[in-house]
């Protein structure tokens, strides 16, 4: 049985997920960033 609706809320929720994962991923790179920052500026003390 094909149901539009149920194709179109996973077809949602496939993109919702890849934006979330993406989402994680830049924070994750600005965290690893930051931390970087923070060591160098101690290093430079």
């Amino acid at each position: 049985m094909y149901n539009e609706y149920n194709d179109l809320s996973f077809e949602e929720e496939l993109l919702l997920s890849e934006a979330e994962i993406r989402h994680r991923q830049n924070s994750a790179v600005l965290v690893s960033e930051c931390s970087t920052f923070t060591a160098r500026i101690r290093t430079e003390r």
